[in-house]
C-alpha cells in the first residue's frame, strides 16, 4: 500500500489550476482490469471530494474523502488533503492512512519548487483491531524545508528534501521491541524495505488510464457546460459557462446557509 501511494506522488504533482469542483458532481469510470471507479463532490465550501475504487471481483476496496485547505505564505504556498485514505481487503483487513502537505515556493516570482512535508500515518487494521503502524516522514527530520530556512539554517550536512523515512512497529509486543520493518527511499527516486527496493523511479511501470463509462449520471462531470465547450475548442463559451456555473454555486450556498439559519430560529 504504501509503495504504490509513494510512487504516484511524483507522477500527481502538477503546477496547474483545474476547474471548480460542483456540488454533486460526479465521475463514473472504469480500468482495462475490471477496477471501477467512483467519484462525487460532496461539499462546496470547504470543498470536499469522494472516492470509491473496487478491484476486479472484489478483491479490494480503496476510499475516503478529501478536505482541501490552503495557506499562503509571502512567495510560498501550503496545501493539505485531510482525510482518511482506506485500502480495504477481501477478508476485511484495513490500511488506513493519510497524505503529507504539498508546499510550492515560486509562486509569485523566481523558480517553481514543489516539496511533500509532514507525516504519512499508516495504521493496519485487522479484525477491528491495531496490529501494524508507521510513521513516515518527509522529509527525513533534522532537514529544514522553506525560505526562512535558507537565511538560518544550519550549515551541517542535510540529506535531500524528498528522502524520506519510517519504521513498521507492531503494536502486540513491548514498547520498544516491536519492530518489524525499515523503510526509506525518495518520492520522486525509489522505496527500500530492509535494503530490498519494492519500486525504482527509473523501471518503467505502465501508467493505467481510467477510462469512463458509457452511460453515467447526469450528474457526470463529463456533461459540465464549461467543460463541453472547452472540449470543442469554444474557449469563450467555456469561459462564460465557468462563470455562470460558480455564480451558481454562491447563489445556491447562500440559500442554504439562509435555510440553515431560519431553521435555527424556528
Amino acid at each position: 500500500v504504501y509503495k504504490r501511494q509513494v510512487s504516484t506522488q511524483s507522477t500527481e504533482t502538477k503546477a496547474g489550476k483545474p476547474f471548480n469542483p460542483i456540488l454533486g458532481e460526479t465521475f463514473q469510470g472504469h480500468y482495462d482490469d475490471g477496477t471501477l471507479v467512483y467519484g462525487e463532490q460532496s461539499s462546496h465550501h470547504p470543498p470536499v471530494s469522494n472516492w470509491l475504487l473496487v478491484g476486479p471481483e472484489e478483491a479490494w476496496k480503496f476510499y475516503g474523502f478529501g478536505e482541501w485547505m490552503v495557506s499562503f505564505r509571502g512567495n510560498s504556498l501550503k496545501g493539505c488533503q485531510q482525510g482518511p485514505h482506506t485500502m480495504e481487503f477481501k477478508d476485511g483487513d484495513k490500511v488506513v492512512y493519510n497524505l503529507p502537505d504539498i508546499w510550492i515556493e515560486g509562486f509569485l516570482f523566481g523558480d517553481h519548487v514543489v516539496e511533500y512535508i509532514g507525516t504519512m500515518k499508516f495504521v493496519y487494521i485487522k479484525e477491528g483491531k491495531e496490529i501494524l503502524r508507521c510513521n513516515v516522514e518527509i522529509p527525513i527530520p533534522g532537514r529544514n524545508v522553506g525560505f526562512f530556512s535558507s537565511w538560518w539554517g544550519t550549515s551541517d550536512p542535510q540529506p535531500p528534501s524528498d528522502h524520506l523515512y519510517g519504521e513498521i512497529i507492531s503494536t502486540e509486543v513491548a514498547e520498544g521491541q516491536g519492530l518489524v520493518s525499515v523503510l526509506q527511499g525518495s518520492w520522486v527516486g525509489c522505496v527500500e524495505f530492509d535494503g530490498k527496493k519494492y519500486w525504482d523511479f527509473k523501471e518503467e511501470i505502465p501508467v493505467a488510464k481510467v477510462k469512463p463509462v458509457d452511460k453515467p449520471l447526469p450528474s457526470d462531470s463529463r456533461y459540465r457546460e464549461d467543460l463541453v465547450h472547452l472540449k470543442d475548442g469554444d474557449l469563450e463559451g467555456a469561459a462564460e459557462w465557468k462563470v455562470k456555473l460558480e455564480n451558481i454555486q454562491r447563489t445556491e450556498e447562500k440559500m442554504r446557509k439562509a435555510v440553515k439559519a431560519a431553521r435555527k430560529t424556528n
